[in-house]
């Protein structure tokens, strides 16, 4: 899958969630450029067994987390589906929680965020 176009509707969500991102003190890393072993980064783009993860939330060389950005309008708390897809699916992952090895699982519109940690059993 290809990054959306800046002027699309998830582009937009996109622009949103950038910002949100690095107000909460996370460096974005455009698809494709290194990612650094020291610090918290969220590095677009990321390849799982199942596809590309929209941000892959880095801290110290580690995926703790998954953001999938969705247009506004979307029902966003069902992409935490795609979300847990992606999760059990990066076998690269050096986590493993009951066969998630990415234990944060975001999805956002960049107006609205929903969340869920795969460690709860709640």
């Amino acid at each position: 899958m290809t990054k959306p176009h800046p002027n699309s509707p998830e582009g937009k969500a996109r622009e949103l969630i950038d910002k949100r991102l690095q107000e909460s003190g996370w460096t974005i890393i455009k698809d494709g450029n290194a990612v650094p072993n020291k610090g918290n980064f969220a590095v677009e783009e990321v390849e799982t067994d199942d596809g590309p993860m929209d941000y892959a939330l880095i801290t110290d060389g580690v995926i703790m987390g998954d953001v999938e950005a969705k247009p506004q309008g979307t029902g966003v708390p069902g992409i935490i589906a795609q979300d847990e897809r992606y999760s059990q699916n990066y076998t690269a992952g050096k986590l493993n929680f009951d066969g998630y090895h990415i234990p944060f699982l975001y999805s956002s519109n960049g107006h609205i965020i929903w969340y869920k940690d795969v460690r709860s059993k709640k």
